[in-house]
């Protein structure tokens, strides 16, 4: 929805898992089936739609009440429910996740609280990969904050910009790639002022 409103050239979504280039199909990345048979074996159905939907998941035979996230495939977003953490829920999928064998990476708690699953070694970076196929020249900032930006602010190829409400994780990953900090919150004016310091290098290097 966003990227038609801003006309994008390309949108990538799912932690970098669905890519679509104009009006053509939305890819999915060959990432095999492991969030399909997590799902079959914590309970949850393969597919919901859009939205948070409270579900009941099945730890080692132990019935959890969780909050899925709608409208994903290629990854599992998990939300913790009643008295639980968001701490507690990443140690629970991770061992659960290791006591079946799964390729499987646990990224988060993010700053709302959500937990993503997503096949292991596949990550954000699959849009800077998509993006240099058609582009192979060309100068990639990317706009960061969540715990699950990490591998885009840890990518050479990228040059990173976070926020104030960057997480403490990506705003150290960032610094140390002698990336961009806006003083301003992201969703606060700090996009703006991104894309204005990006316009602002892009010309200089064309001068």
């Amino acid at each position: 929805h966003i990227g038609n409103q801003i006309g994008a050239l390309a949108v990538y979504g799912v932690n970098g898992l669905e890519e679509q280039w104009g009006q053509e199909e939305v890819r999915l990345a060959k990432s095999g089936n492991t969030i399909e048979r997590l799902r079959q074996l914590l309970g949850l159905p393969l597919f919901i739609e859009e939205g948070l939907w409270p579900a009941r998941a099945q730890f080692n035979g132990m019935s959890h009440p969780v909050v899925v996230e709608g409208g994903k495939r290629a990854i599992l977003s998990l939300y913790p429910a009643a008295r639980e953490t968001p701490q507690s829920l990443v140690a629970k999928l991770q061992a659960f996740i290791a006591h079946h064998r799964l390729r499987i990476d646990v990224v988060g708690p993010h700053g709302d609280g959500g937990v993503d699953c997503q096949p292991q070694g596949f990550n954000k970076t699959l849009s800077v990969d998509g993006v240099i196929r058609r582009f192979p020249r060309a100068k990639i900032f990317a706009m960061i904050d969540g715990i699950n930006d990490l591998p885009l602010a840890r990518d050479s190829r990228v040059m990173p910009i976070t926020f104030l409400n960057g997480a403490p994780e990506v705003r150290e990953a960032v610094q140390e790639r002698g990336g961009i900090t806006i003083p301003k919150v992201g969703y606060e004016g700090g996009c703006v002022e991104a894309i204005r310091v990006i316009s602002q290098l892009l010309s200089l290097s064309a001068s």
